[in-house]
């Protein structure tokens, strides 16, 4: 392996500097769950390094003669050095190893080697260890982050209070001038915004949202005791808090105003996401699906792979005060492969021809709203169906109370809704989603009332 020296090449930036309202730099993000073969989604992040040419199979690991798009894997999201190592080089069956896979997609990949147990030393670049890892994310033209747990990315690349280490700063610089691609993969996604929440499933957060809400999490607190990004605190409902989630200090990838989240509606998770944006004042979020990237070029954006991706609009939403959380006029939209977003103005732009005579006539309904892909089935039928409303309610998990509420939202379209539909792909524009506490009454019959 051979590291050619960064000398005289990274023009540092001043970390004040704040872009609101617009993307800082170019990043891929990744839904998680990725497969070895979605070629769609590998082929796009190999190609976002201009000057470069992707050569599966051939490209050299010595970065001062490789023409391959240099790409710096950090496995930091792993509980330890030890487990960040087999991520990186070590093939199980059916699942091939960051090494392997970057190769087979036509990269030249090196290890970043930090990671909880060695961070002081390998982000220190007065040590053998800490000076390669540098000279490597000094030098990529892309940076990976694996994916794992958010908060063990924030331990190893920020200080104490959330400032970034000097390592972490000279590759903000870098990203800040587009100098490189930042991505990552769950863990590695969801950390690209600042702050970063998780653990937990959706019911705990909407269910906790109005009473105490996300844990606050330091820099040093849970990724190092094991805790992680739960909620460990006793809850005044009898519960322990260990549906609900925790924030901490993430990445300045995105604008401030925007979140991003992974695993997205395999996951349920745009139950939780609406209540989070509130407490974590976010005004937009990204919602990537699983086996699909979102890549962000400054301020255009397009979809790649096979399921989807959520743009979750909350400008013009209201939170009325109540005893359980409450949402009306949310806006949210739907891409999919090839669609593009821009962040001047947050449009939407489809190549599939729009719907115009919608194809189903009656409504649909989900008793399970948090389950898989349950919020893309309402919310893509909705916009090609003459109905105008459909309803998803949650379940109560095992473990609350007697009397927890049942939460249900409410999918409706008016002139502003847009839909799209070529191959047994949808794309969907500007839905409204109401939320509140649901009545005491069935699905069946909900429609007769409108």
């Amino acid at each position: 392996m051979v590291i050619p020296s960064d000398q005289g090449m990274v023009r540092i930036l001043l970390l004040a500097m704040v872009v609101v309202g617009c993307c800082c730099g170019r990043v891929f993000l990744i839904g998680g769950a990725l497969s070895p073969n979605n070629t769609d989604v590998y082929n796009a992040l190999a190609k976002t390094v201009p000057g470069r040419t992707p050569t599966p199979g051939k490209c050299s690991e010595d970065w001062t003669v490789t023409t391959c798009p240099r790409i710096a894997v950090v496995t930091s999201a792993a509980a330890n050095s030890a487990d960040g190592d087999q991520a990186y080089s070590v093939d199980i069956t059916g699942s091939p190893c960051y090494h392997t896979l970057f190769l087979q997609f036509g990269m030249a990949p090196l290890h970043v080697t930090a990671h909880l147990d060695n961070y002081l030393q390998a982000t220190d670049q007065g040590t053998a260890e800490g000076k390669r890892n540098y000279e490597i994310l000094m030098q990529a033209d892309i940076v990976f982050f694996n994916g794992g747990d958010q908060s063990r990315h924030s331990r190893t690349w920020l200080l104490d209070d959330g400032g970034c280490n000097a390592i972490f700063c000279s590759l903000i610089s870098r990203y800040r001038i587009s100098q490189v691609v930042w991505s990552g993969t769950s863990a590695g996604n969801a950390i690209m915004s600042n702050p970063t929440f998780g653990q937990g499933m959706s019911y705990g957060h909407i269910y906790f949202s109005n009473s105490v809400g996300l844990a606050p999490k330091k820099v040093n607190d849970g990724a190092v005791n094991g805790s992680g990004l739960s909620d460990t605190r006793n809850g005044t409902k009898g519960l322990q808090y260990t549906d609900n989630g925790g924030f901490i200090s993430g990445f300045p990838a995105i604008s401030s105003i925007y979140e991003s989240d992974s695993h997205f509606d395999a996951r349920g998770r745009l139950v939780r996401i609406v209540p989070d944006m509130k407490q974590l004042n976010k005004t937009y979020a990204f919602g990537v699906d699983e086996d699909t990237a979102f890549f962000l070029d400054n301020n255009e954006g397009r979809v790649y792979g096979t399921n989807g991706v959520f743009f979750v609009d909350v400008s013009n939403a209201t939170f009325p005060k109540t005893e359980y959380f409450t949402a009306k006029g949310v806006r949210v939209s739907y891409m999919s492969q090839g669609d593009r977003f821009s962040l001047n103005g947050n449009v939407i732009t489809s190549s599939k021809p729009e719907i115009t005579t919608p194809y189903y006539t009656n409504y649909t309904d989900s008793a399970d709203i948090a389950a898989a892909y349950e919020c893309t089935k309402l919310l893509t039928r909705l916009v090609d169906q003459k109905a105008q409303t459909n309803y998803g309610r949650t379940k109560v998990p095992s473990g609350y109370p007697s009397n927890a509420p049942r939460f249900e939202l409410a999918f409706t379209k008016d002139s502003q809704t847009k839909g799209y539909y070529s191959n047994k792909k949808y794309t969907a524009v500007q839905a409204i989603i109401n939320i509140g506490v649901l009545a005491a009454r069935s699905l069946v019959g909900l429609h007769k009332r409108a």
